[in-house]
């Protein structure tokens, strides 16, 4: 077998010294007969070629044992974030509101808060956003010709709290509407409800209260120090949920700056901070975890300070309910596994943005990578200078 391989070999040299010359011209054939002084030239001619044709072939497998190792890792990260394909996209299809609740979803009772416990800061929070959830019987029978009582007092960061007394309606749900946007809350059993409403979009949606009967009592908004800040605000409707995550200054996950649900700040220190520093910083003015009727609403707040010339803050969204490891009704073909939702940003003396997007399906059995679970293309960056 060797000596066949040292014959192809000197063979294939003699065609190519002389393969030039003439194509008429007759290559001398190699003797049949070889003795072993004369086949050990031809072995020590030969094993150069073959040790360097042998290397080639070894680095050429290596090769390929590289890249199908490149390629099996490749196939793993696309598997692991199969998700991050199927998370959203920057805007729905055109629609209105309707796509995002339905009517039936303004009029249904509370659905069951979550077993977990919300912490102490989401708490505080959400203590002021609304009171008396659950339809209480009445304490006593109202007068007929007792009108509802509405009064209204702005609320730091812009903000305003709207109070009712309506006794004829004590137990009653009642709708906060904020064109086009809705709240469903309960009137105690004296007929009052004290609620803290975020003017996300400004002074000028409708803004009115609709009981039960059908009876509707226009709300003046009050004047507020809306002016001196910038909103940012998320609204679905489905009963899940969703977080979104503020990043000031290149803050880190976890870190100072990150402001979210489980660390909200507030008004004042933000505001403070702000006075302090001549940089913008904010707090999140309203939260929702989808667990009562009508829209769910998160909204990021921020001051500006008027010496600002530069600053962005960086915004994502998270399917909270889903998490990361896909399973049950939030994935696949399941029926809380696509959530269209709406933003709306206001800045001072600007008119509002509103955009349209939807968290699309992802497949049951993955394992979201942060990247693909924070979804940094759903809300838009805010810029802190207003100049």
């Amino acid at each position: 077998m060797f000596v066949a391989a040292v014959v192809a070999v000197l063979a294939a040299s003699s065609t190519s010294a002389l393969g030039q010359a003439t194509t008429a011209e007759t290559i001398r054939e190699l003797p049949t007969f070889l003795d072993d002084r004369r086949l050990q030239e031809l072995e020590g001619l030969a094993r150069p070629r073959i040790e360097a044709n042998e290397f080639r072939r070894t680095e050429k497998l290596k090769r390929k044992a590289i890249e199908a190792d490149v390629k099996r890792k490749a196939d793993e990260m696309r598997r692991a974030i199969d998700g991050e394909q199927e998370t959203t996209a920057p805007l729905a299809p055109p629609g209105n509101i309707s796509d995002i609740i339905k009517p039936s979803q303004a009029v249904a009772a509370p659905f069951s808060p979550p077993a977990a416990e919300a912490p102490a800061a989401l708490q505080m929070l959400k203590a002021g956003a609304a009171t008396a959830l659950i339809p209480q019987k009445p304490i006593a029978p109202c007068r007929p010709t007792e009108p509802a009582q509405i009064s209204t007092i702005p609320t730091t960061g812009g903000r305003m709290t709207i109070n009712v007394h309506a006794p004829c309606h004590s137990g009653e749900a009642v709708t906060i509407s904020y064109a086009p946007y809705i709240f469903v809350r309960a009137l105690d059993s004296a007929g009052r409800l004290s609620f803290m409403l975020d003017l996300f979009q400004g002074r000028d949606a409708p803004l009115s209260i609709v009981f039960k009967d059908g009876q509707r009592l226009p709300v003046a908004i009050a004047e507020t120090d809306i002016d001196r800040v910038s909103k940012m605000a998320v609204i679905w409707g489905k009963p899940v949920n969703l977080d979104m995550h503020v990043f000031e200054y290149a803050a880190t996950h976890g870190g100072g700056g990150h402001v979210w649900a489980n660390s909200p700040s507030n008004a004042e220190a933000s505001r403070a901070e702000t006075e302090r520093s001549k940089r913008g910083r904010g707090f999140l003015s309203f939260a929702s975890e989808g667990v009562l009727p009508g829209h769910q609403i998160e909204v990021y707040t921020v001051w500006h300070h008027p010496e600002q010339t530069s600053g962005i803050v960086a915004t994502a969204l998270d399917f909270e309910t889903r998490g990361a490891a896909l399973d049950g009704e939030t994935c696949g073909d399941g029926p809380l596994a696509v959530i269209p939702f709406e933003t709306v940003a206001l800045r001072p003396r600007m008119p509002v943005v509103r955009e349209r997007g939807v968290i699309s399906a992802a497949r049951c059995g993955s394992n979201l990578i942060d990247k693909a679970r924070y979804i940094d293309e759903a809300l838009a960056d805010l810029n802190l200078s207003l100049n």
